[in-house]
């Protein structure tokens, strides 16, 4: 099935996933205060705005696959306009890979020159946690 966009059903599901791998990503590291509530208060305040995109893949009515960008200009010279991924998830690698493509084509299409994911790591510091991240030439 090809990428498409979610709906506003989705929200519920997509903060409690946002929320779920949030954590996965600190846990053993360091406790950020935050909650699920705040999860669905951020897609809330997302959705709509033409800087952020999510790209869903369903097998039925079961989202498999979702990613999630937006575009940022770094803190950093040169400032390249980036897609920078916020969340990416899916159950399949075929699945996980076309929603990143879906999302990195949407990020060309804004006028993004690279695009930004983070890769989860081993958490082994009660004081910090680690991504790393890796940057595409698109």
């Amino acid at each position: 099935m090809p990428p498409t966009l979610p709906t506003r059903k989705d929200l519920p599901w997509i903060g409690q996933l946002l929320y779920q791998e949030c954590e996965a990503v600190r846990a053993g590291g360091i406790q950020v205060d935050w909650s699920l509530e705040e999860a669905h208060e951020f897609l809330g305040r997302i959705w709509g705005r033409p800087d952020y995109h999510i790209e869903v893949i369903r097998h039925g009515p079961d989202i498999v696959a979702i990613c999630g960008v937006v575009v940022i200009t770094p803190v950093l010279p040169p400032y390249p306009l980036t897609c920078a991924e916020w969340l990416w998830w899916g159950i399949s690698k075929r699945d996980t890979a076309s929603v990143w493509a879906a999302c990195k084509e949407w990020g060309k299409l804004q006028g993004a020159e690279y695009a930004q994911y983070a890769l989860k790591q081993p958490q082994h510091n009660q004081h910090k946690f680690v991504e790393t991240y890796h940057w595409v030439k698109l």
